[in-house]
């Protein structure tokens, strides 16, 4: 008897699984017909679901992406100033920045793949 309320609830999971998890609305005092428009106001936002997914990661990824490339601006900025003049503010008010740690290097060569994703995204869209 309880191998097949184990089964049961097994199968329960299952089928809550597969589909997609409804949305509760409340409507208090509206009308028929806005009822039927927000209907297809979120059948429409589940059909365009994955294509709006795919923009939120592109942006997350652009933007990570972001980070290790400003330091290696402010980094070659920086150098390229410092090699002119030895002082620790250069004439054209460039500040001289520290230089990159090796925590840095294996930062910006971890994220390297990112770009990757970040052109798949792109093609995708």
């Amino acid at each position: 008897v309880s191998d097949t309320i184990d089964e049961e609830f097994s199968r329960q999971r299952v089928s809550n699984r597969k589909g997609p998890k409804p949305i509760k609305i409340l409507l208090l005092g509206a009308q028929l017909n806005m009822v039927h428009q927000l209907t297809d106001c979120f059948c429409l936002f589940r059909a365009e679901k994955v294509y709006w997914r795919s923009i939120i990661q592109l942006n997350v990824a652009q933007s990570v992406l972001t980070i290790p490339d400003i330091v290696s601006r402010a980094h070659a900025v920086s150098h390229s100033f410092s090699s002119r003049s030895s002082s620790s503010q250069s004439s054209s008010g460039h500040e001289v920045y520290p230089p990159l740690t090796t925590d840095h290097l294996k930062l910006k060569m971890r994220l390297a793949p990112l770009g990757q994703v970040e052109a798949a995204l792109i093609s995708k869209i």
